[in-house]
């Protein structure tokens, strides 16, 4: 396991092939740490053919998600091929838990699967499931 400490975003590499990325406020800027990371990793995954795993922790904070729409439209259209796993660690009252339900509805595809949660232990045995 390898770890990166940002300055408003922790990410780490699991062993079981996870990425893991630990907002640590919900700053703008940890959500823009967060995204140039992500956009590396897709890179080197894209190339591979593997299930992509990701679990974000948002905890702790995570920005507007109208910033990270407007951040991330349009970034992800060259990776329409890429299969992944994406896992949402969150407060159970939290909006997040919501946008990630209603992701999960308008991605329906085999090319992206979610789940929001506020345990650990379930997030990361969801993602090496299948």
């Amino acid at each position: 396991m390898s770890s990166l400490t940002l300055e408003r975003c922790i990410y780490t590499y699991l062993d079981d092939d996870i990425h893991e990325f630990i907002f640590v406020d919900d700053s703008n800027t940890a959500f823009d740490e967060f995204l140039s990371d992500l956009k590396q990793i897709l890179a080197m995954h894209i190339e591979s053919g593997e299930t992509l795993r990701v679990l974000i922790d948002a905890r702790h904070g995570m920005p507007s998600l109208m910033y990270a729409a407007e951040c991330t439209k349009g970034c992800f259209d060259s990776y329409q091929n890429l299969t992944c796993r994406i896992a949402f660690l969150n407060q159970p009252d939290s909006l997040l838990t919501l946008a990630a339900a209603l992701i999960g509805l308008i991605t329906g595809s085999n090319t992206g699967k979610f789940s929001a949660t506020f345990r650990r232990d379930e997030a990361l045995s969801w993602l090496v499931s299948e």
